[in-house]
């Protein structure tokens, strides 16, 4: 496996081959970034410009187990499509739900 990825995104799916830290995705409408962790996963752009032939790709961030409130969030993330942040439910046993939000 490679350290950093290269995947083109054509529309019946993602092809090439992911790296360990973190890929770049080519897109119809530009250059995506994309990585992931225990934490936060996010997929952002890097270029836009236009590829025939392609499918277009979102911008994304998930924010797993975290104590950010959704309004502090907004600032962060202008030009991101959707963002989804996870939070721990208070069930009495530690981590056994997660309450998602999701932000437009």
């Amino acid at each position: 496996m490679v350290s950093v990825g290269h995947l083109t995104k054509y529309p019946d799916g993602l092809s090439g081959e992911r790296g360990i830290y973190y890929n770049y995705i080519l897109a119809s409408n530009g250059l995506f970034i994309e990585a992931e962790s225990p934490l936060i996963a996010a997929r952002i752009p890097v270029a836009e410009c236009e590829v025939r032939g392609l499918a277009p790709m979102e911008s994304t961030i998930s924010i797993y187990r975290c104590r950010i409130k959704p309004p502090a969030v907004s600032p962060i993330r202008s030009g991101i499509k959707s963002c989804w942040i996870s939070t721990p439910m208070a069930t009495g046993r530690q981590g056994s739900a997660v309450k998602t939000i999701r932000m437009r």
